[in-house]
């Protein structure tokens, strides 16, 4: 279960490495990531593990492998590592990317009732599909390939720059030959929403999840609609499973016949039916924008960026420059999730009790509260029935941030979907 720890605050090193550590930029559920500059003026973004789950050896190495593979990539579409290191906590100083994530931008545009043309967004997810093959064709020093998965491709984890760059980030999750870190036996590490239907099966599974991944960030792109998020974690494991990908010119009219044929490889059901290599991807994505006349990506990518988010850049620029505050209040008591558990995962073929599925957190930034859950009562499972799906065009209720009461009535809910999730299998299953 997730325990609440009560500890002094233990604040970060004043260095990590040969880098002061900065003001906050961003604060998540395994990591916060900081200003660092060295006394030659190099200024990085830190990733620092969070100071409650240091004592954790499976959450040091999950960071430790995260490390291990962004530090061996060289890619204009990955971010970049400068050092990997230990100095009181553990950190890794990556490049400072200035501008916004996909899914912030998003976000925006959809608040704005606006739509990114189909052009830009199949440029973005080529660039994509580019930095997923680089994590992809990693070798060790040794010439062997370390077979990465991503397992964690969706908007929330592409970054767009201010120039005009792309750039996938946070392999925290990422799977690959040699890591310390195991998942254990039947779970699956994701967001629900991004998952590949294999996954959500509980079945074995290749690099190809990437691409299905991909492919539902672009459709999601394309029409600025969730392609499988639900209102509730039962639900869209359920519609992931199902893997029905209704027409996306039921909302965008324009969108070209040699686009929709792309998009569908991307996410066919069965992976033998899927693009081979990201690659391949990025190479059709390409293939149709040069074919319509799209030639200046990076360009339009700056200019759109710059419209949608007028006055961030010179924003963030001052961030970076300002000194480290003190902590927030909430430092002190800290959420300490364990290294286990989340939903059931019903598979294809059998009657047992589902197997564990992890969703890390969803990409809508739901609050990060794990928890390990088991269906105690067989008999109210079978009462259970499922909420009706959101009509479409209705966005879900804003989720307040955890809170004590906040965090009790999510660790309740989770078990409710347990219970759901193991009726659903009861139901559905032969």
């Amino acid at each position: 279960m997730t325990a609440l720890v009560s500890s002094p605050f233990k604040p970060l090193p004043e260095r990590l490495g040969r880098f002061v550590v900065g003001a906050t930029l961003a604060r998540g559920g395994m990591a916060r990531i900081h200003v660092g500059r060295s006394d030659d003026g190099e200024v990085v973004a830190l990733k620092v593990i969070d100071p409650s789950l240091e004592h954790s050896a499976e959450f040091v190495s999950l960071f430790l492998d995260e490390g291990r593979v962004l530090s061996a990539i060289d890619h204009p579409n990955v971010v970049q590592t400068v050092e990997v290191g230990f100095d009181g906590a553990h950190y890794i100083a990556m490049e400072l990317l200035r501008g916004h994530t996909l899914l912030e931008t998003w976000e925006a545009i959809q608040r704005g009732k606006a739509r990114m043309s189909w052009q830009l967004a199949a440029w973005v997810c080529a660039r994509l599909a580019a930095g997923v093959q680089a994590g992809h064709d990693l070798q060790d020093s040794e010439g062997r390939g370390m077979r990465v998965i991503h397992r964690d491709v969706n908007p929330a984890n592409v970054f767009l720059t201010f120039p005009g760059g792309v750039k996938l980030i946070d392999f925290g999750l990422a799977k690959s030959h040699g890591q310390r870190s195991k998942s254990s036996p039947g779970v699956v590490k994701g967001k629900l929403p991004y998952l590949a239907p294999e996954q959500a099966h509980n079945e074995h599974f290749d690099q190809r999840v990437d691409i299905f991944s991909i492919g539902v960030t672009l459709w999601e792109c394309l029409t600025m609609r969730r392609l499988f998020r639900r209102d509730t974690d039962v639900l869209t494991l359920r519609a992931v499973q199902l893997a029905e990908v209704p027409d996306p010119r039921a909302d965008a009219p324009d969108l070209p016949d040699d686009l929709l044929a792309v998009l569908a490889r991307a996410l066919a059901t069965y992976p033998k039916d899927r693009y081979g290599a990201a690659r391949t991807l990025g190479h059709d994505l390409d293939t149709v924008l040069e074919r319509h006349g799209f030639l200046e990506g990076s360009q339009a990518l700056a200019q759109y960026l710059s419209e949608v988010f007028p006055g961030d850049a010179r924003e963030q620029e001052s961030r970076a420059g300002r000194p480290r505050s003190m902590p927030d209040p909430d430092e002190v008591t800290c959420i300490q999730p364990t290294p286990t558990g989340a939903v059931f995962a019903p598979r294809r073929s059998s009657r047992r009790l589902p197997e564990a599925v992890r969703d890390e957190a969803t990409a809508e930034s739901m609050p990060e509260v794990t928890a390990t859950l088991a269906a105690s009562d067989p008999a109210a499972l079978e009462r259970e029935t499922l909420p009706p799906e959101r009509p479409k065009g209705v966005a879900a209720a804003p989720r307040e941030e955890p809170t004590s009461r906040a965090l009790v009535t999510a660790v309740v809910s989770a078990v409710a979907v347990a219970l759901m999730v193991w009726a659903v299998s009861k139901l559905l299953v032969p």
